[in-house]
C-alpha cells in the first residue's frame, strides 16, 4: 500500500535507464495509473505504449526525454489520458 501511495503522489514516472530488461517500476507505475517517460531501450518499448501509456524518447536523446516529461507535466488533460 505504501508503494501505491508513492506512485499516487507522482505526476509522471521517469525511467532514464540506458538498458533495462523489463523494469518493474514502469509496470508498477502504469498499474497505479501513472504515465511513464523513458528511453526506447531494452524491454521498455514492450511495456510502455508510446502515446498511450507514456512517452518513449529515442535512445539516449536527453532533450527528447526532457520534452516528454515537460509535456506530461504541463498538460494535465494529456497526463490524465496517459495514466
Amino acid at each position: 500500500e505504501h508503494l501505491m501511495d508513492v506512485y499516487a503522489a507522482a505526476d509522471v514516472v521517469v525511467v532514464p535507464s540506458r538498458f533495462e530488461n523489463l523494469p518493474n517500476i514502469a509496470v508498477e507505475a502504469q498499474c497505479c495509473g501513472r504515465p511513464v517517460v523513458a528511453f526506447a531501450t531494452g524491454g521498455l518499448p514492450e511495456c510502455v505504449s508510446d502515446g498511450s501509456t507514456g512517452y518513449l524518447a529515442p535512445p539516449f536523446d536527453t532533450s527528447q526525454l526532457a520534452a516528454g516529461i515537460a509535456r506530461i507535466i504541463d498538460d494535465p488533460t494529456h497526463r490524465q489520458m496517459l495514466g
